[in-house]
């Protein structure tokens, strides 16, 4: 397996560890200790305990949803870097931002760019359709 192959299967193991599973006690596997997470909007964006925090309140929000599909579209390696497109499909079954359950089926597509150092992710960055999720809730 060459460099490329490897750097894509650490962002693949990172999904299923995280996202899947979602076991916040692995962050550490796949990321490195100063991490630095661009898709997070504030400043407290760096290192493994601000990661944690991130990744609690995106998980908190999936408490609004039930049957969770997450599948890996494709993936794109080059040289240090792994783009991710993601799907994501799941049932709107609980109040979310003052909305109440809808019982639809919600979607969202999202691309991840990972940089990778030394086996781990040291960087992140994303970007998520949310403007079809939100349709998708009221379809």
């Amino acid at each position: 397996m060459n460099d490329r192959e490897r750097n894509k299967q650490v962002v693949q193991d990172f999904v299923q560890a995280i996202w899947r599973e979602r076991d916040l006690d692995r962050l550490g596997e796949f990321w490195t200790a100063d991490c630095l997470n661009h898709a997070h909007g504030g400043c407290d964006n760096r290192g493994l305990d601000a990661l944690h925090s991130y990744h609690e309140g995106i998980l908190s929000t999936l408490e609004a949803v039930s049957d969770v599909r997450l599948e890996i579209i494709q993936q794109i390696a080059e040289g240090d870097r792994v783009a991710t497109h993601l799907r994501t499909t799941a049932r709107h079954t609980a109040a979310f931002l003052s909305l109440p359950p809808s019982g639809a089926e919600v979607r969202l597509a999202s691309i991840r760019i990972d940089r990778l150092q030394g086996g781990k992710i040291a960087e992140h960055w994303a970007i998520a359709d949310t403007a079809n999720l939100m349709s998708s809730a009221f379809s």
